[in-house]
């Protein structure tokens, strides 16, 4: 269950501000100790141990965290156009800027809240629920560099769960190019400070395209972005239940494969 790749390091959100803007420079989900290669590290899913998982029920010290979403981004059918036109490098920095921009634009003015607070709630209440979890402690505020030595400290003889959602996009349909769909995904990981790994650690991924038709940008910011807000909340509950489902299925699978 360690990761295949070298250079131990913090393994916390990393947020620095450029010009004001804050920019995200991560390579993993965000907690304990994370392994960086010089090179590109994919970072697999690990499924839950059948032993660990009976060993958490027993536990009594679980955290549970999370880190800031990304900024929404609205790629929109003009940005990808002009960044076409601008060539490879310029286009995308274009489009990558005019994306944020509009999107940081949306979450002001409708008021859209970090998603990572529902998807690790509404995780929580699953896993508690069929588990019969009473012990899970619930940090509020999302970690930070700054905080893994006291978490450590905190829960050095257990593990914490930590989440984060790693996409909010609106994409343009291509065929109506007006009209958009949400693109979310996250992750979860389940962290062992005692032995310095992933317990467990899978993602989810959302495409919500079951509103007909399609929204416009009008109507998804219309009377302080409604819809939008739903189509955000039943997607991160839909990544939830994806999250949930694996970590619970994955120690029954793990004890089936081990089977003669």
């Amino acid at each position: 269950m360690v990761d295949n790749c070298s250079t131990v390091v913090p393994r916390f959100l990393v947020v620095r501000h450029l010009n004001g803007a804050p920019s995200r420079f991560m390579t993993m989900l965000a907690l304990g100790l994370i392994s960086i290669s010089v090179g590109a590290c994919m970072r697999t899913a690990v499924e839950m141990d059948p032993l660990e998982l009976a060993q958490l029920k027993e536990s009594s010290r679980i955290g549970a965290v999370h880190y800031e979403a990304p900024w929404l981004k609205v790629h929109t059918f003009t940005g990808a156009l002009f960044g076409q036109l601008m060539g490879p490098i310029v286009g995308t920095l274009h489009k990558s800027g005019s994306a944020h921009d509009l999107g940081g634009q949306i979450v002001r003015e409708s008021g859209l809240v970090d998603p990572t607070l529902e998807l690790k709630a509404q995780f929580i209440t699953s896993v508690s629920t069929e588990l019969g979890l009473t012990s899970i402690e619930n940090i509020p505020k999302p970690v930070s560099p700054e905080d893994h030595l006291l978490l450590r400290q905190k829960f050095r003889d257990g593990v914490v769960f930590a989440f984060g959602s790693t996409k909010v996009d609106l994409l343009y349909y291509p065929l109506t190019p007006t009209r958009y769909s949400l693109i979310y995904k996250g992750e979860g990981v389940l962290w062992n400070f005692k032995g310095n790994d992933d317990l467990w650690r899978s993602s989810c991924h959302v495409v919500n395209e079951d509103v007909s038709p399609r929204p416009t940008l009008e109507e998804l910011t219309a009377n302080q972005g409604q819809l939008l807000k739903r189509m955000v909340s039943a997607a991160t509950r839909e990544c939830a239940s994806q999250l949930a489902a694996n970590f619970l299925s994955s120690g029954k699978a793990s004890k089936s494969s081990a089977a003669p």
